[in-house]
């Protein structure tokens, strides 16, 4: 096993950006693990020689340690991690689940030798939304009971290492753990950017806690308004009809103009109605088509039929037809007369 408390010590010079790519190697190196096709051993020395990175440098023993104690603890991780994302399925993200892994390691298992203000840079170097969901879960015994991480942990190792020990250590630490979520917090509404550009610009930035109720300010009462007094209008009427005035009462009469004025009567515009005129002309129309004696049409037909009939008497005549005969064609011929 690596002796982590040196390693720490040699990585305390690391920013905040290289912490975050020190997490970010150690998933990738933990993710393409497969153990059907290599050791553990021969993976971490093939991942650091192609990163470059020099396996007894800090970095390189930083990520050999993170490998083989997530690898050992895998089974009690896997239940942390079932339960915490059950519980928090709504603030985390599955594709951050071997960070959860690596930081819930840490947490839990190296915390003691990592040291608080080691782990406080660790976590600072993430996401804060993201740590605050994480911390105030993994610090949190109750949660831990009630989501049965607990229990199945005692099914892994020894109750009393999980409670005496765990347990207690997470316990111990949950006050300035709470003092790094504040300080996430902060970190993820803006006040530590504001309080570093304060500094910047020589002001400063008060917290809400910090900060003053404002007083309103005392403002004079206003003047009333002086309402004018009403003045009385005269009316003067006027009517154009000769009952006006006679219809009124003398008591309601109006000395003045209203006595004196001559009411004419309203001349009306009398309107003309053409609708008897034009239906007498419509059935004057209808009677003068009624009349068939005047048509063109009654003559022509009286003039042919007499021709017709006489042609047909000099026919029959000639050819010596009897006079009955004749008498037949000629009804036959002009039977609508009949």
């Amino acid at each position: 096993m690596v002796n982590l408390p040196a390693v720490i010590l040699i990585m305390s010079c690391h920013t905040e950006g290289k912490r975050r790519q020190l997490l970010e190697q150690a998933e990738e190196l933990i993710k393409t693990y497969n153990p059907k096709r290599t050791t553990l051993e021969s993976h971490a020395n093939e991942y650091l020689s192609i990163n470059k990175l020099n396996a007894n440098d800090a970095d390189g023993a930083f990520l050999k340690e993170v490998l083989y104690g997530v690898m050992r603890c895998k089974a009690a991780l896997k239940v942390f991690a079932a339960c915490f994302f059950n519980d928090m399925s709504a603030r985390v993200l599955r594709s951050d689940y071997t960070m959860y892994m690596i930081l819930t390691y840490l947490s839990v298992f190296r915390l003691q030798e990592l040291t608080i203000s080691e782990f406080r840079k660790f976590v600072l170097s993430i996401d804060p939304d993201k740590m605050v969901n994480f911390l105030e879960y993994v610090f949190n015994a109750s949660s831990l009971e009630d989501s049965g991480v607990v229990a199945h942990w005692t099914k892994i190792f020894d109750p009393d290492y999980v409670r005496n020990t765990l347990l207690k250590q997470l316990t111990s630490s949950s006050l300035e753990i709470q003092q790094i979520i504040a300080e996430l917090r902060d970190k993820s509404t803006g006040i530590t950017a504001a309080k570093q550009a304060s500094k910047d610009c020589g002001t400063m930035v008060m917290t809400p806690g910090q900060r003053k109720e404002v007083k309103p300010p005392k403002l004079t009462a206003p003047v009333p308004r002086v309402v004018p007094e009403p003045s009385v209008i005269e009316q003067e009427l006027s009517c154009k009809s000769s009952g006006f005035v006679a219809d009124m009462t003398p008591e309601r009469r109006v000395t003045g103009k209203l006595e004196n004025t001559i009411c004419h009567p309203i001349a009306l515009h009398g309107t003309r109605s053409t609708v008897l005129v034009a239906q007498e002309a419509m059935e004057t129309k209808r009677v003068d088509q009624l009349d068939f004696s005047r048509t063109n049409g009654s003559k022509g037909k009286c003039a042919s039929s007499v021709r017709f009939r006489s042609a047909l008497k000099h026919r029959r005549s000639a050819r010596g037809e009897p006079r009955a005969k004749e008498i037949i064609y000629y009804a036959h011929a002009h039977r609508w007369q009949w």
